[in-house]
């Protein structure tokens, strides 16, 4: 059996390939940045490469970049924010788990944006009726027109030309009872040098003087987010971004490109095998990648036995189980030749008798923390389903059970003899994914042990509070 420890270095190297026109040579774009508060000077450095990829990071002006334009050979990510093909043009964070979970990833940012006239609580958008009782705030009409001066100016070698963007919107704020107690109306200008000689990104539009409380109202982020959202939609298509101006409330911040220098080719082999997640998912995509992380080397190799039967495959696994001093119940199926691992858990109630169990998923930590003892009891009676299935290029990450039953044979002597099928709940990592229900068929003579294995679950922790 190939090693779990392993499992992280192999299967995550894939290639990614697309088509785009090419960026020649290859340039480093250097702004500098408007950090409120700061006490050094601050830049933001922007690379793109031959495919319209482009990585961003933010640094003080004496730091070295993360990928230096004249020595590539760092064993470090290139930077914090990415974004091209293999997002579908979003903004997403290169997250680096190596001290965790062994793994690395592409964390793709979702439109999660502010609706007209619903009444929010907080910058989360928890909406007023969800919390009866609080104060809230909405925005209305938001409009945010784009115009053509055509009016060009040479920046930095780009010809570029000028747009003018105005942004017009409501915000009002409610007492706890829902009723009104202000309303602003906010009004505002961009100037933007849009140049069709430089690739566009989105990446410089999440920083200053876009982002960072330099918007009102300066305390909600969302609000800013939709404005933004709004205009990139219209300027997408006009070229990189080479200089801005921003006037608000007779006050102005401009920041234009003040270098571009030749740089070697991005070096795409450091992100291109990188598996690439959407926000709302990675509790899902981390949760089994943290759990198969905590088996040891070869603890499976010489116990117990069963098959797994996934996506039109038969394969021969190794089986064993273990119940914590909480009682948490942990069967743990694993490809005798593969980087496939299936974990059945049964929280708090200990060795199971022979019967037919439910099959349930783990709510929120929230609504685990609000269930009584008697609601937390009834829901450890069910199993929960995690797990991991090697594929090319990408694994498919097994987040729960859409449908199915646990039936029990045979429980003692240190051994647990079962079998599990349904659906199960499968997250793919290769692009930008939704949740799918797949069927699945598992069986297991399963061995006591993993003496090493610290699983815990979360029902665990909230019994213990």
């Amino acid at each position: 059996m190939r090693t779990l420890q392993s499992l992280f270095f192999v299967f995550f190297l894939a290639a990614v390939t697309v088509s785009a026109q090419p960026v020649e040579p290859p340039m480093i774009y250097q702004f500098p940045y408007l950090c409120p508060n700061c006490n050094e000077e601050m830049e933001i450095t922007i690379r793109v490469s031959a495919d319209g990829t482009s990585i961003i990071e933010r640094q003080t002006i004496s730091t070295t970049p993360i990928v230096d334009p004249e020595f590539d050979d760092s064993d470090y990510l290139p930077g914090n924010l990415i974004s091209g093909p293999m997002t579908n043009a979003r903004t997403g964070k290169i997250q680096h788990w190596e001290m965790e979970i062994g793994t690395k990833f592409i964390e793709v940012w979702e439109d999660i944006l502010p609706e007209m006239g619903e009444r929010y609580v907080d910058e989360d958008l928890t909406k007023a009726v969800d919390e009866p009782g609080e104060s809230s705030w909405s925005v209305d009409n938001l409009t945010v027109h784009v115009e053509d001066t055509g009016q060009q100016e040479t920046i930095q070698g780009f010809p570029a030309t000028i747009y003018e963007v105005e942004v017009r919107f409501e915000k009002t704020d409610f007492n706890p009872d829902g009723e009104e107690t202000s309303r602003d109306e906010m009004n505002y200008q961009f100037q933007l040098w849009l140049s069709e000689e430089m690739p566009f990104t989105p990446l410089p539009f999440h920083y200053a003087p876009f982002k960072e409380k330099r918007i009102p109202p300066y305390n909600l982020s969302p609000i800013n987010d939709l404005v933004i959202s709004t205009m990139l939609d219209k300027i997408k298509d006009k070229g990189g971004l080479v200089k801005s101006k921003l006037i608000v409330e007779d006050e102005e911040w401009t920041v234009g490109l003040k270098n571009v220098r030749a740089t070697p080719p991005v070096p795409m082999h450091k992100f291109e095998d990188l598996p690439v997640v959407s926000a709302s998912q990675v509790d899902n995509f981390a949760g089994p990648l943290f759990i198969v992380s905590m088996l040891r080397d070869g603890e499976l190799s010489e116990m117990g036995s069963g098959t797994i039967q996934f996506d039109d495959r038969e394969i021969s696994a190794r089986s064993a189980w273990k119940v914590n001093d909480e009682g948490d119940l942990v069967i743990v199926v694993t490809a005798e030749d593969e980087n496939t691992t299936f974990f059945l858990v049964r929280p708090l109630k200990g060795l199971p008798g022979v019967a037919t169990f439910d099959v349930k998923n783990r709510p929120e930590r929230s609504v685990l923390r609000s269930m009584s003892e008697e609601e937390l009891a009834e829901h450890s009676n069910s199993f929960q389903m995690y797990g991991l299935v090697s594929g090319e290029p990408f694994p498919t990450v097994i987040t729960g059970f859409q449908s199915g039953s646990v039936t029990i044979e045979n429980a003692g002597n240190d051994i647990i003899k079962g079998r599990t099928s349904g659906e199960v709940l499968a997250l793919p990592t290769d692009q930008i994914s939704e949740i799918e229900a797949t069927p699945f068929e598992i069986t297991f003579t399963s061995e006591s042990g993993l003496e090493k294995f610290q699983f815990r679950s979360p029902e665990a922790r909230v019994a213990g509070r």
